[in-house]
């Protein structure tokens, strides 16, 4: 193992040790080291934000004596005879000089006392100020080799143009007088305890789990006095083998993967919307409310990567959609047609092409997004703010680009996100409707009679593109397909929506296919043509069945 892996795998349990990060936060470090062969551990997680100042110093200094431990050990393990010679106390190198004028700087770099990148003068205009440090000049190395503790006392004045480090704080003691780590809160007990109320009911929960992920399925159910049921490629089956659950039983498979906060609401709200994180699993965007005899739950497969296009069949024309610097996208459909997948792409093409400022905002957390060009910024409705809508009115004031909105719910969300689509952002969001024509009359009805027709002129200007889409059992059984409905905004589209006539989107959809268009009944009977799903299901699947009479059912 050379010194660099030696490095990685004691950060990495070094962090683990202390509960300064955990292995979610690890796994994407990992991630980021893969795409940058060069980076460190941790580089990583300091570039990820997964490290306080105090935390990343802290680090450091317990590595250094590591490796002092490590280089005071013969080859062989033993220790070398002799006495040492002391080492002078090494130098600690001065902090970077920060340029209070205009005048060119040495360099971009990164302040190893506060952990804080330090920008050259004139970076300062760029909206990633990480690109600028990336970019601008050399770049001072993380690497642990080339550290060194700092002193005991720092100057008490700084020269001008100069900040000095703070003094260290004294450290809190932990039970029995052990210095706490730095910047970690120390074990204190709690009023109740967060984990599993049942561990051995947790686990079987786990495995239960870990089995519909590995059986390629897209959901667990978890039914009163039935057996365990998935959903595979759309549809509903028992696993094989499994006895059903009592309503005792549900109960306390379902409780005990909550948390002793959830647990505690629970009687109140009867119902808990979260996401479920497993170790060495995954996450599951999970439901659990209560019933008429117990309890029921429901648990949707996430994927740990975030699709990409090719991956999900995407036409190549969606990729148009993220070029705009302003507007309005909605990404439809009924539920379980893979909308959140088409939206993790859509933005995930932003972040590896863009560097911009990117706000998500979900119920709860999908994807988890590592950002590359852009800056990411997700939030949790429940768990980082109360609502969409007071989302919204703070994330427009954080200088974002773009904003994915994970459901455009009610008046309030819908009018901020045309609001935020109309004052120069890029505004992506969802809908549960299933035609382009649909969709435009459901954002406008949601308005009062005499509010309509302002909005609808100011949808026919901020209205980029509409994607609405289906997924389609597969002929051969190996999954669905995807069906899709595109619609994207010209005169004519503008045209319709100030002027009511939302019946012409058929035909302006048709004869639009140069431009990249698509009706949602020609891409179901392309994929009936080229043998890819079954006529049947093609005729439940299309908006008007007159072209696919001769696959209706025979009664």
């Amino acid at each position: 193992m050379d010194d660099k892996e030696l490095e990685n795998t004691y950060v990495a349990k070094l962090v683990l040790k202390n509960n300064i990060c955990d292995d979610e936060k690890l796994n994407f470090a990992k991630a980021v080291m893969t795409r940058n062969p060069g980076k460190s551990l941790l580089e990583a997680l300091r570039e990820l934000n997964f490290l306080t100042p105090d935390q990343f110093k802290q680090v450091i200094t317990m590595f250094l004596q590591f490796k002092a431990k490590q280089a005071g050990a013969a080859p062989g393990g033993a220790p070398v005879a002799g006495p040492r010679p002391p080492a002078p106390p090494p130098k600690a190198p001065p902090p970077p000089p920060i340029v209070l004028s205009d005048a060119p700087a040495s360099g971009g770099g990164l302040d190893l006392a506060g952990g804080n990148p330090v920008l050259p003068a004139g970076a300062g205009s760029n909206p990633n100020p990480r690109i600028a440090a990336k970019s601008a000049g050399p770049k001072i190395s993380l690497s642990m080799n080339n550290l060194a503790p700092e002193p005991a006392e720092a100057p008490a004045i700084a020269p001008v143009g100069q900040i000095a480090p703070a003094r260290p704080l004294p450290q809190p003691q932990r039970p029995g007088g052990l210095p706490a780590l730095a910047g970690v809160t120390p074990a204190v007990p709690k009023m109740a305890p967060t984990g599993p109320s049942d561990p051995a009911m947790a686990a079987r929960m786990y495995e239960l789990l870990a089995q519909t992920r590995q059986m390629g399925a897209s959901d667990l159910h978890i039914v009163v006095n039935s057996p365990p049921i998935v959903r595979r490629n759309g549809r509903l089956g028992p696993i094989q083998g499994a006895a059903p659950l009592p309503a005792e039983e549900c109960e306390k498979l379902l409780l005990a993967v909550l948390t002793a906060d959830q647990r505690k609401n629970m009687p109140k709200e009867k119902a808990a919307d979260f996401c479920l994180n497993v170790p060495n699993q995954g996450r599951y965007r999970s439901t659990i409310v209560k019933q008429r005899i117990g309890f029921d739950g429901a648990f949707r497969v996430i994927d740990s990567i975030v699709p990409t296009f090719e991956q999900l069949g995407l036409p190549e024309q969606l990729k148009r959609l993220t070029e705009n610097h302003q507007g309005l996208v909605l990404i439809t459909g009924p539920m379980g047609c893979g909308k959140s997948s088409t939206l993790a792409a859509l933005i995930q093409l932003v972040n590896t092409t863009r560097d911009e400022h990117i706000i998500t905002l979900e119920d709860p957390v999908e994807y988890l997004f590592v950002p590359e060009m852009a800056q990411i910024n997700q939030r949790e409705i429940g768990a980082h703010t109360k609502s969409f809508a007071a989302a919204l009115r703070a994330a427009l004031r954080e200088d974002p680009d773009v904003i994915m909105i994970g459901e455009m719910r009610d008046q309030e969300s819908v009018s901020l996100a045309i609001t935020a689509a109309e004052t120069g952002h890029l505004v992506f969001g969802t809908l549960h409707t299933t035609s382009a024509a649909r969709t435009i009359d459901r954002v406008i009805d949601v308005f009062p009679a005499e509010e309509q027709g302002q909005i609808r002129s100011m949808i026919s200007e901020s209205i980029k593109g509409i994607v609405c889409q289906q997924l389609i059992p597969r002929k051969d059984g190996k999954g669905r397909a995807l069906a899709l409905e595109i619609m994207f905004n010209t005169p004519a589209v503008a045209n319709m929506i100030r002027e009511r006539k939302m019946f012409q989107m058929t035909s302006v959809l048709q004869t639009g296919k140069k431009l990249g268009m698509m009706l949602m009944d020609n891409s179901v009977m392309e994929l009936v043509k080229a043998g890819v799903i079954d006529g049947l299901e093609g005729f439940f699947a299309a908006e008007d069945k007159t072209q696919f009479a001769m696959y209706a059912p025979k009664l």
